[in-house]
């Protein structure tokens, strides 16, 4: 049997969603990402957390340092800034490097700059905070973009829901194989992706290697619901 288009969308759609990580930036206090660098998957999203909200997040290109990039997001910054506890999320859409700084005067000269996916020779992150250094000025969007704005609280718990979902799903996927207990053999994939899966924390908000070490019991145990889904329909 064959799903359908729309049932293989939705399975696509829901692995897409339930293997997403989130990853956790603070902004300042000082004239610092922390960390300054990330490594991401594509879906993954990258949640920055001002502390306070006098900086930004603006992004560039490696070659055109402390300049935005066309396209790129931008948090806001003085009257357009996030308030009180409010988050800046942006959702990473391949691997590709990543560059971002703080477009306040002068911080991105003084080494605020951050990275996403840069590799660790060549276009590294060291080398264009030493190119940022060496501008003049920086330049700031006229209005927010590539991002969205959030209130701490609420990020904190979409977080918290994806790591649950892959806790569940791996859990669905141990319990549907019965008929391999019984014959006597079992399932590596969905052994160990339950158990790490079960390891993971739920309520972590920023370790994406506590969501992907579930990743094969997710995947088996999502596989499972719709194929039983599509079976009860038939």
């Amino acid at each position: 049997m064959h799903l359908s288009q729309p049932v293989s969308l939705s399975l696509l759609s829901l692995l897409s969603t339930t293997l997403a990580a989130n990853h956790d930036i603070t902004v300042g206090p000082a004239l610092v990402f922390t960390p300054n660098t990330t490594t991401a998957a594509a879906g993954d999203t990258l949640t920055f957390h001002f502390n306070p909200s006098q900086h930004d997040i603006t992004e560039s290109e490696f070659g055109k340092p402390c300049d935005y990039k066309t396209g790129g997001f931008y948090s806001g910054s003085g009257s357009l800034a996030p308030a009180g506890n409010d988050v800046f999320v942006v959702t990473v859409n391949d691997t590709q490097p990543i560059y971002f700084y703080c477009s306040v005067p002068e911080h991105c000269q003084a080494g605020m700059v951050g990275g996403v996916n840069v590799p660790t020779s060549g276009d590294t992150l060291a080398s264009y905070a030493s190119a940022a250094a060496k501008t003049s000025d920086s330049t700031t969007p006229k209005a927010i973009a590539g991002g969205v704005t959030k209130p701490e609280g609420e990020a904190s718990a979409s977080s918290s829901s994806a790591a649950a979902s892959s806790s569940s799903a791996s859990a669905a996927g141990a319990s549907s194989k019965p008929s391999s207990a019984a014959s006597g053999t079992s399932s590596p994939v969905a052994s160990s992706g339950t158990a790490a899966a079960a390891a993971a924390s739920p309520t972590s908000t920023g370790t994406a290697a506590s969501l992907r070490d579930g990743n094969a019991g997710v995947v088996f145990g999502v596989v499972a619901l719709v194929g039983a889904a599509v079976a009860g329909m038939v």
